[in-house]
């Protein structure tokens, strides 16, 4: 694979975009030599304008979650580099993690941690909608493809908050799950929710019809999201303090095996029109590309140069979105041949991202 230049820029107020562009700069190569192993889980948005148009935003944005702000950044050039657009300013003791958009591209979600709170923006043009008071500690959030619930685990509550967005209003009491929820994920149907629950190393399932749970036990250490392939009825479990996915049945709620390889992966999304699965290895500041169809499955790495946290597919499911720890970059990728396109310093800590297309 080609080098390419992947270049870094701060969000400096006193830089045009050009001179932004320039400045910094690093290259990194993909490196994709597929590792076969013994077999055993950012918001972009595309609307019309500038962010303070009264006729709202044109292009294709990555929402960033960051303590007490959110970074809205534009891929610009054709779809190959990125440039802030905006800064979304929350509380100044908020903590912001989880971020969802809506499926019809007009909501951001934003789970703050420390208030609380979900706060609704329109993505148009970062104007505050609601903000939905739930009294726990929100850390991820999930919407169901309807767009009618939402979704978060509640990290210090060890529980999982409904989320009517038709009244943004709280449905019913919380419904418990494992020790230390992060990560949370709706099937297709919307008929279950996943938690990856960090301190009980287990995964929680909720029927979300009869609010019931059923506890898929001793999958690993810590894990932090179950990335689902709903097509194959199949869940992968990122474990942030082992090298090896957990793979579960969703039909039947019961582990499968296991898929090493990786190094202490934390976020994973799944591509439904590749049929990959792309996991943050915090472990070796990559990010494996794992080909789940193989009965032994294999991984490209795509080298980073940072300690990736948090994975998000564009709509299109053409580029890739990486946050990552410590430098606070937000990076780039394009899914056709893992080459990384760009990055840019939205700051620190950056935590996650989510992806939308608005018409």
């Amino acid at each position: 694979m080609a080098m390419t230049s992947a270049k870094t820029r701060a969000a400096a107020a006193t830089l045009t975009p050009k001179a932004a562009r320039r400045a910094g700069g690093f290259a990194r190569r993909a490196r994709l030599g597929a590792v076969p192993f013994a077999a055993l889980a950012v918001v972009l948005a595309t609307s019309p304008g500038s962010a303070t148009s009264a006729q709202g935003r044109h292009g294709t944005f990555a929402f960033v979650t960051q303590q007490d702000n959110v970074a809205v950044v534009k891929v610009v050039d054709k779809g190959r580099e990125l440039d802030l657009e905006s800064r979304i300013h929350l509380e100044k003791d908020s903590f912001a993690i989880g971020v969802a958009i809506s499926p019809d591209g007009k909501r951001a979600y934003v789970a703050d941690n420390t208030e609380g709170v979900v706060e609704v923006f329109d993505t148009r043009n970062d104007e505050r909608l609601a903000t939905i008071e739930l009294g726990t500690t929100p850390v991820g959030i999930a919407i169901t493809r309807d767009g009618r619930r939402a979704y978060t685990a509640n990290s210090t509550n060890n529980s999982v908050s409904v989320i009517d967005l038709q009244t943004n209003t709280r449905v019913g009491a919380d419904i418990p799950v494992g020790s230390s929820p992060r990560g949370v994920s709706v099937s297709a149907d919307g008929k279950r929710v996943y938690t990856a629950n960090d301190r009980s190393g287990t995964v929680s399932v909720i029927d979300t019809e009869t609010r019931t749970v059923t506890t898929i036990a001793d999958v690993g250490a810590a894990p932090r999201v179950v990335a689902l392939w709903d097509a194959k009825h199949l869940g992968f479990v990122t474990n942030s303090r082992n090298d090896f996915l957990t793979v579960i049945d969703t039909k039947d709620n019961k582990i499968l095996k296991r898929i090493e390889g990786v190094e202490r992966p934390v976020g994973a999304v799944f591509s439904t029109k590749r049929q990959l699965l792309y996991v943050a290895d915090t472990g070796d500041d990559t990010v494996s590309v794992v080909n789940v169809r193989r009965a032994i499955p294999t991984i490209n790495k795509i080298d980073l140069g940072c300690s990736p946290l948090w994975v998000s597919l564009s709509p299109d499911q053409k580029r890739l979105f990486v946050t990552c720890v410590g430098d606070g970059k937000l990076t780039m990728i394009d899914t056709e041949d893992n080459e990384v396109l760009d990055s840019y310093e939205v700051g620190s800590p950056a935590s996650q991202s989510a992806v939308v297309t608005l018409p």
